[in-house]
């Protein structure tokens, strides 16, 4: 027997979780490649997103529609992947050019790092329930 949501729980999660390696990663490789791979997810993601525009309005033949299909959770889900680049570069900055008031050990230095891994996290989840429980209506909707 399933329960009714329970696949866009499911969904939900997944979305998510992809979303939040997606995160994680680049944080990580920004640190480990001087920033350049971050610049290039950034542009991915982008990308990635006018696409999609794109591809809604080939579904509707509405641009208004598509761009509004698209934002509803890409707006949060661009924002985190943005707040992930701040940390990579802030860390990377950090790495290269380090001075004792702004050492990695510094509390603001941990707080504030803390602060924006909540906000972005919050970003993801609030995309990934409005990927499925929003956009996914209005799609089924346009069909």
């Amino acid at each position: 027997m399933s329960i009714p949501g329970n696949q866009g729980i499911k969904d939900t999660l997944s979305i998510f979780l992809h979303n939040f390696l997606i995160f994680i990663t680049v944080i990580i490789l920004g640190n480990l490649t001087f920033g350049f791979s971050t610049v290039i997810l950034l542009a991915y993601t982008f990308f990635f997103t006018a696409f999609r525009i794109a591809e809604f309005y080939s579904l509707s033949g509405n641009k208004e529609m598509a761009i509004f299909t698209v934002l509803i959770h890409g707006i949060p889900e661009v924002m985190a992947i943005s707040t992930s680049a701040d940390i990579s570069f802030e860390t990377f900055r950090r790495w290269i050019f380090p001075k004792k008031k702004n050492a990695f050990r510094s509390k603001d230095f941990l707080y504030t790092t803390m602060f924006k891994t909540v906000i972005g996290i919050f970003l993801l989840l609030l995309a990934s329930i409005l990927e499925v429980f929003v956009t996914t209506k209005i799609l089924q909707l346009l069909h």
